[in-house]
C-alpha cells in the first residue's frame, strides 16, 4: 500500500503535527508512507522533515505554497497541478491524503489527483465560520466529488461549515475527532510536578509562587491574543501573582509584542515560542487558556485535559463538543474580551472548582483517544479502495 500525504504548508502547527502522527501510524501498519510538502529556502521545513523521517516516512519536495496570494494566481495554480502530477507519476500511490490547514489551499494537488484518477481523501483541519474561498475552490472540490474522494473534518461544527461553504456532498463528509495518545503524553509529565514547576518559573524569570495561565497556540489573530491583552491589566491588578505564558510562534508575534508594550504588560506576558516540553509547561500551569475565534478539533484542549490542567476556552465552533460548559471547563464568548476577562476571573477566584472541572475533563479523554481516531481514519481511507 503506497500512501501519500500531501501538505501545502511546512510549519509546526496542528496540521503538520497531525500528519506526522498519522504517518507513524500508517507506517506501523506496514504501509509505504510518503509525505510531500513545500521546502523553503530559509530552512523552516527542516524540523518537519526530521519528524516525518522519524515517523518512518519518505519526504518529498512539493512546492505548492499555501499562501492565499499564490492560490489566486492562475500561474501558480497550474504549476501546483503540474508539480503534483509529476510527483504522483513518480510515486504511483494507491491513495493520496491531502491535509488542508485552510479550505481553499492545496487546490492544485486536489485537481492533479482528480485528473490522474487517484483515490483521494481530503482532511479539512479548519473551516472558519466566515469564509470567502479563493476563485476555483468550489470547482475543484466538485471535480474531486466526481471521483473516489471523501472529506474528513474534526468536528460536527466544522462538518456543517464545510457543507455550507463548499457545497460538498453530505454522504462523502465524515466527522472524525482528533485524538491524543494519553499514556504516551502523560509519560512526559514530570513525576514531581511541584519541583518541575519551581524550576520552570526560574527559567522564565518569574517569581516563586507565580500562578501561570498558559496558552499553547500559534500566534495568529484568530487565536484571540488581542482580547487576552485587553484582559490582562484588569486581572493582574486583582491577582498580582498571576502571569501569562504564550507557547507558540506565528506571524502575529510582532503585533502581540506591540500590544503588550501599548498595554504595559511586557512583564506579565511571556512569549516563549514553540516548545517541545508542553507536558511540563501545562503541568506547571494553573489554567490552560484557548481564546480562539474558531477551531476544528483543537489538540491543545486534549493536551490540557490529559495534563489535568483546568481549562478556560472560548465557545468557538467545535470547542463545546470537546469541553462541555461548566462540566469540563469554563467557556466564554469567542472574540469578547469582557467575557474572557470574567471567565478567567472566575477561574482564578475558585481553584477548587476548576480542579473538579479538570477531573471531569480527564474522565472524558477515552472519547478522544488517538487509537480511536486512527481506527476511524484508516477505515475511511480503506473504504476508498473497496471495489
Amino acid at each position: 500500500m503506497r500512501y501519500l500525504l500531501i501538505l501545502p504548508c511546512n510549519g509546526t502547527g496542528g496540521t503538520e503535527q497531525y500528519v506526522c502522527r498519522l504517518a507513524a501510524a500508517a507506517a506501523g501498519r506496514s504501509w509505504q508512507v510518503h509525505v510531500a510538502f513545500p521546502q523553503d529556502a530559509d530552512g523552516t521545513y527542516l524540523d518537519l522533515a526530521r519528524q516525518v523521517q522519524q515517523a518512518g516516512a519518505t519526504c518529498h519536495r512539493l512546492q505548492i505554497s499555501d499562501a492565499a496570494a499564490a492560490q489566486r494566481d492562475k500561474r501558480h495554480y497550474v504549476l501546483h497541478v503540474a508539480r503534483t502530477a509529476a510527483l504522483l507519476t513518480r510515486i504511483r500511490p494507491d491513495l493520496v491524503h491531502v491535509n488542508l490547514p485552510w479550505p481553499d489551499r492545496g487546490l492544485g494537488a486536489i485537481a492533479a489527483c482528480h485528473f490522474l484518477r487517484v483515490p483521494l481523501a481530503i482532511t479539512l483541519h479548519v473551516v472558519p465560520p466566515e469564509l470567502a474561498p479563493a476563485p476555483g475552490t468550489h470547482r475543484v472540490h466538485r471535480w474531486a466529488a466526481r471521483g473516489r474522494c471523501l472529506w474528513i473534518t474534526g468536528s460536527h461544527a466544522n462538518r456543517a461549515l464545510a457543507l455550507h461553504h463548499l457545497a460538498l456532498p453530505p454522504d462523502r463528509v465524515q466527522c472524525i475527532y482528533n485524538g491524543i495518545d494519553g499514556p504516551q503524553w502523560q509519560s512526559q509529565i514530570p513525576a514531581d510536578r511541584a519541583a518541575s514547576g519551581r524550576e520552570l518559573l526560574k527559567e522564565l524569570g518569574l517569581p516563586a509562587g507565580a500562578r501561570l495561565v498558559t496558552c499553547v497556540a500559534r500566534i495568529s489573530s484568530e487565536k484571540g491574543y488581542r482580547e487576552l491583552v485587553q484582559a490582562i491589566p484588569h486581572l493582574t491588578r486583582e491577582f498580582p501573582e498571576v502571569f501569562f505564558v504564550w507557547a507558540g510562534d506565528g506571524g502575529g508575534a510582532a503585533e502581540l509584542r506591540a500590544l503588550s508594550a501599548r498595554y504595559q504588560i511586557q512583564d506579565r506576558l511571556r512569549l516563549i515560542g514553540y516548545r517541545r516540553d508542553v507536558p511540563r509547561l501545562l503541568a506547571a500551569s494553573e489554567i490552560a487558556l484557548l481564546a480562539s475565534h474558531f477551531e476544528a478539533s483543537a489538540y491543545a484542549l486534549l493536551e490540557a485535559m490529559t495534563a489535568g490542567t483546568p481549562l478556560v476556552a472560548s465557545d468557538a465552533t467545535s470547542i463545546p463538543e470537546i469541553v462541555r460548559p461548566e462540566v469540563d471547563g469554563l467557556l466564554f464568548r469567542a472574540g469578547d474580551a469582557c467575557s474572557l476577562l470574567e471567565a478567567l476571573r472566575q477561574a482564578l477566584r475558585d481553584p477548587a472548582r476548576m480542579r473538579q472541572l479538570a477531573q471531569s475533563a480527564q474522565e472524558r479523554l477515552p472519547d478522544f483517544s488517538q487509537a480511536n481516531t486512527f481506527r476511524q481514519t484508516f477505515a475511511a481511507l480503506e473504504s476508498l479502495l473497496a471495489p
